[in-house]
């Protein structure tokens, strides 16, 4: 398999000049969510082939980019896929599902600290109501998960 040399850059207006980049090495797709307004971004760097053997669903790296210039990793605690991340429709803020099922969910500020933990359970989608008040944590598909629907206004 052939590996591409992937960067990701943020330039203002018709600046050509990046604010703020990163490149990767040895992955086969990078996607990036961007906040409401555009400020932040979280990148999505993924492998579809775990070389290490752990893992059926690749490697997936998540990275926090701004448009002040930060560009960094964000460290997860549980080993496994990144089933979700979503940006907080009214709020500076985001959620990751991670890890091997039952899968860590946590609520991350700009500064990639965790400001809540949800503990594990069994999801694999991140649905926020359009005004960003509830979040409903939700396991579809072939998982046999779990649902949960939570004020976001508790998530301190």
């Amino acid at each position: 398999k052939q590996w591409y040399q992937r960067r990701v850059a943020i330039t203002a207006g018709e600046k050509t000049a990046a604010i703020a980049n990163r490149s990767f090495a040895k992955v086969d797709s990078v996607d990036i969510k961007f906040n409401k307004t555009g400020k932040y971004g979280i990148i999505m760097a993924a492998n579809d082939v775990d070389k290490s053997g752990t893992s059926y669903y690749g490697q997936t790296l998540l990275y926090f980019i701004s448009t002040r210039g930060e560009s960094n990793q964000i460290i997860l605690d549980k080993n496994g896929p990144v089933y979700s991340a979503q940006w907080n429709p009214s709020r500076d803020e985001f959620i990751i599902l991670y890890g091997f099922m039952p899968c860590k969910a946590a609520v991350y500020n700009t500064k990639c600290d965790v400001i809540h933990n949800f503990g594990e359970n069994h999801y694999n989608e991140i649905l926020f109501n359009p005004q960003g008040n509830m979040v409903g944590l939700c396991g579809f598909g072939n998982l046999r998960g779990k649902k949960k629907k939570v004020p976001t206004a508790t998530l301190r």
